[in-house]
Parts: C-alpha cells; sequence; structure tokens
C-alpha cells in the first residue's frame, strides 16, 4: 500500500505555498492508492475558502485523484467548510492496516497536543502518543504502542523510529524552514523507507518523469 500524508496545507491563506502543494499532489497522485489530507487543509470559513475548494476539488477530479482523498478533519474554524461536503470521503482520524504495523493520522489539536516549550514538538508528540495509549478517546480506535502515529498541528518535521511517532510539516512559512513543503509518503513494499518525509525537490525526482 502507498499511502501520502500532507497537513496544515492552509489552502486559502495568503501565504500558503499553493502552487507548489498543487505541484507535488500531481506528481505523486498517480502512484498512491490514498492521499491523506491530516487536518488544517484551509484555514477559514469564508466564500473565497469556499471557492479555492471547490476549485481543488474540481482539479481533483480532472486529474482522478478525487476518490483517493481522504481528509482528516481539525477544528471548525479551519475545516469547517468540509461539513458542506458530506460526499468527500472524511474522518476524525484514519487508520490503515499496512505490511509494516496499524498506521493512524491525527490532526494533534483534536487529542490535545500542545508544546511546553519551544522545540518540543517531538517530545510533546511522543506525549500526546503516551497519553492516547493510557487513556484513549471514545471516537478513536485503541491506540497500542505498535501503532505508528502521524502527527500535524504543530507544523514541525520529525520522525521518530524507535516510538513510532512522526510529524508532517507545513504548506505555509513555518519558523524551521525544513518542516515547509513536506509530504509524507508510506510505501509498506520499499523495505529501505518505508516511511520518509519528501521535499518538493525529491517528489521531482522520484515522479517527474513516471507521471
Amino acid at each position: 500500500m502507498k499511502i501520502c500524508v500532507l497537513a496544515d496545507v492552509h489552502f486559502d491563506h495568503p501565504n500558503c505555498y499553493r502552487e507548489e502543494f498543487l505541484e507535488a499532489i500531481s506528481l505523486i497522485a498517480p502512484k498512491m492508492d490514498v492521499i491523506v489530507l491530516n487536518g488544517d487543509f484551509l484555514d477559514s470559513t469564508s466564500n473565497k475558502t469556499r471557492k479555492l475548494f471547490e476549485e481543488f476539488l474540481e482539479l481533483a477530479k480532472k486529474e482522478n485523484f478525487l476518490t483517493k482523498l481522504f481528509f482528516v478533519r481539525s477544528s471548525s474554524h479551519h475545516d469547517g467548510v468540509l461539513d458542506e461536503f458530506w460526499d468527500l470521503a472524511m474522518n476524525d482520524y484514519a487508520e490503515f492496516s499496512t505490511n509494516i504495523g496499524k498506521v493512524i493520522c491525527i490532526h494533534g489539536n483534536k487529542v490535545g497536543l500542545h508544546l511546553d516549550e519551544k522545540g518540543s514538538e517531538e517530545l510533546a508528540a511522543i506525549k500526546a502518543k503516551e497519553i492516547l495509549i493510557e487513556k484513549g478517546r471514545k471516537w478513536l480506535p485503541k491506540i497500542t504502542q505498535e501503532h505508528h502515529v502521524i502527527f500535524s498541528h504543530l507544523h514541525r518535521k520529525f520522525y521518530n523510529e524507535r516510538k513510532r511517532v512522526y510529524g508532517t510539516g507545513c504548506w505555509i512559512p513555518a519558523k524551521d524552514r525544513r518542516s515547509e513543503k513536506v509530504t509524507m509518503i508510506i510505501d509498506d513494499e520499499d523495505k529501505n523507507d518505508t516511511i520518509s518525509n519528501n521535499t518538493l525537490a525529491q517528489l521531482r525526482e522520484k515522479y517527474q518523469q513516471k507521471h
């Protein structure tokens, strides 16, 4: 199975790297089984936002990846427009059974993910996973240590294979530029690089000639 995870796109934000995002998703879509948009795909609920979202859906339909999209809802403030499109695949989380085990994608604000201090995003995510293992949430499946948990919301890319906790980065300017324009790809048949964070340049190298 090949799963792409993109998060914190904030598609209608004035500083969104919209053209780069559209290039990235168009490059990878033909090779993916599922494309998870892991929360905060949108930034507001304005009419402009709605129009931009409809244009994105038209592009997805034209390029034949609309049925591959799965939206993870974050908050009504950011993703409220999604409530008007219930024909789209969406939920408060996404869970997959893969050859490497179970993978679950969650937008961090849904589970109280927050920073105790700057630069502690990875530690905060590890702590959030531990709390979910201990206490759980009624609306989530039971999470275990074996789950690969992919968090968004913190706008920070990180990768902790030992703890099986990952961060997705974002598509608007971030304090850490390395966290911008990041695409996570899960390929459970690739034993050398099963879960990888990819820059746009890496996506071009991997997929452009094959698109």
